[in-house]
C-alpha cells in the first residue's frame, strides 16, 4: 500500500511506469500534461479532449484503477497524478505481475490475449 498526502505527486508526465495502481481510499487529481511532455521525447498522443497541465484536475475517485498498460507493455505517463485529499493506493509491479503469471499456464495464456487486445487498442487511439 501506497499512503500519500494532499499535494503528493504520484507520478508526473514522461515518467516510466512499472507497475498497476489502485485507488483503495482518498481522492485524486489526473491532468493530461501536453504542456510539459511536449518539450520531452515521450510521443504525443492524439485526442481530441486534451488536458493542458494548467487546466483543473479529472478527479479520481475510490476504486479507480490507473496505468494499466504498465502490466502489458512499456508505459510512460502521459500526464500528472496529484493527491487533493489523502489517499491510499495500491501498486501491482509489473515484474511481479508477469513473475506470478507465468506460474500459472493458464491465467498466462488469457493474460496474452488481453495484452495483445490492450495493445492494438492503444496504437489505434
Amino acid at each position: 500500500e501506497v499512503s500519500v498526502s494532499v499535494g503528493d505527486v504520484i507520478f508526473s508526465c514522461g515518467d516510466v511506469c512499472d507497475r498497476m495502481l489502485f485507488v483503495d481510499s482518498g481522492k485524486l487529481g489526473y491532468r493530461f500534461g501536453v504542456s510539459r511532455c511536449a518539450s520531452g521525447s515521450t510521443p504525443q498522443p492524439q485526442r481530441e479532449n486534451v488536458y493542458d497541465i494548467n487546466d483543473d484536475p479529472v478527479e479520481v475517485k475510490r476504486h479507480s484503477f490507473l496505468s494499466e498498460g504498465a502490466l502489458w507493455m512499456f508505459w510512460t505517463n502521459a500526464g500528472e497524478l496529484s493527491a487533493t485529499k489523502d489517499s491510499a493506493l495500491f501498486s501491482i509491479p509489473t515484474e511481479e505481475f508477469c513473475r506470478v503469471l507465468q506460474l500459472y499456464p493458464e491465467a498466462q495464456t488469457h493474460g496474452c490475449r488481453y495484452a495483445k487486445k490492450f495493445f492494438a487498442l492503444v496504437i489505434e487511439r
